[in-house]
């Protein structure tokens, strides 16, 4: 379940780095290393103070040194039957599902 809320990145850039805006002192990723990170890390690092760290994000992104492989999906409220739904990707085709916490 906690997998639905949480971030995962990858360290794409073919060698060892560390990424000064994970955690409060930087995270360093081995080549081709994934990490989990509670949360949405995109809208985290938006809202802090400074955009230091959420500009450092976007420019591993940019440099193709780092990749975000998955989100926690946006929730929605079905009004028909009042049912939270959740977007997921079944082979290639996007939908909703009732989220496992539901």
């Amino acid at each position: 379940m906690a997998a639905e809320f949480d971030t995962v990145i990858k360290n794409i850039s073919g060698s060892a780095k560390t990424f000064a805006f994970l955690g409060p002192h930087g995270k360093r990723l081995a080549a081709n290393e994934t990490l989990t990170v509670a949360g949405n890390l995109v809208t985290h690092l938006a809202s802090l103070r400074s955009p230091r760290k959420y500009n450092a994000l976007q420019a591993a992104l940019t440099d193709e040194l780092l990749t975000i492989l998955s989100v926690p999906s946006p929730v929605m409220l079905d009004p028909e039957d009042t049912t939270p739904r959740t977007l997921q990707v079944d082979d290639r085709v996007l939908g909703t599902v009732t989220p496992s916490w539901v």
